[in-house]
């Protein structure tokens, strides 16, 4: 029926919301949620401080933002990419090169870690791994390659994927708790950490990426590219789990349409 849809559209939105809403509070550090109001002033002083003084981007191509990391004073370049994306693996080894040949490269540093990285790896040093290699290349082994052709020390910058995940199952369990009650200021709560954690992931003003950033017409063109890979990679690492959560989407489609179906049989009769 009517109702039944919109209910099922209504508990369906709060889902993806809930989720989405785990993603993005799961990647801020704990110190970061509902952070002090005299927290939030030095974070963003700090920001515009270190950020928006060294910016060039009427030298740079729209994905990279220049700054100085304010404890070493050291000089970074940040790189902005779509996992896999042909444009961004270019972009990555292009950059790398140049900072090379002028002979200011320190280091590299890639959006992995230890336990992702050398999953990879080793996947990598296997005939299966041969077979499987243009799908698992991504801006980071491109770049990991590149520096270590330069001889220069490749750093994973991420958090362990297992840390990852423990946050990402806590802030999910959080989250529907506090749309369950609405009452209790769930939804306020909800509301709070989504803004707050917007705001740390996707910070905007000058010295920060800009729409033209995630809008380049190079990097849209090849997405088809990243939006193909990207499972790819997840079944050529992990194929058994990857596996069963495809099965499991699957089967939910083939009970959503059998049930479509059915109530379609039942307004004929």
């Amino acid at each position: 029926t009517t109702a039944d849809t919109t209910m099922a559209a209504l508990k369906t939105s709060f889902l993806l919301l809930a989720v989405i809403a785990a993603i993005v509070e799961s990647f801020q550090p704990s110190s970061l949620r509902r952070p002090s109001r005299q927290y939030r002033s030095s974070a963003s002083s700090m920001s515009a401080s270190t950020l928006a003084a060294t910016n060039n981007n009427r030298r740079n191509p729209p994905q990279l933002v220049e700054f100085v990391e304010p404890k070493t004073n050291t000089k970074v370049l940040l790189i902005g990419t779509m996992h896999y994306n042909p444009t961004s693996i270019k972009q990555v080894e292009d950059t790398i090169d140049d900072l090379a040949q002028r002979g200011v490269l320190g280091s590299v540093v890639v959006e992995s870690c230890e336990v992702r990285w050398n999953t990879t790896m080793e996947i990598l040093n296997t005939p299966r791994g041969q077979l499987l290699k243009p799908v698992l290349t991504s801006e980071m082994k491109a770049a990991s390659d590149r520096a270590v052709s330069y001889n220069r020390p490749v750093v994973l910058g991420d958090q362990l994927i297992n840390v990852t995940g423990s946050s990402l199952s806590a802030a999910f369990k959080q989250t529907l708790a506090d749309l369950s009650s609405p009452l209790n200021g769930g939804w306020g709560r909800f509301y709070n950490d989504v803004k707050e954690a917007v705001d740390v992931a996707l910070p905007t003003g000058p010295g920060y990426l800009t729409p033209r950033s995630f809008f380049d017409p190079r990097l849209l063109i090849a997405a088809p590219v990243s939006f193909a890979k990207y499972p790819l990679s997840f079944l050529a690492r992990n194929p058994i789990s990857t596996a069963a959560v495809l099965s499991v989407m699957f089967a939910l489609t083939t009970l959503d349409t059998g049930s479509a179906f059915a109530d379609a049989t039942l307004q004929e009769q």
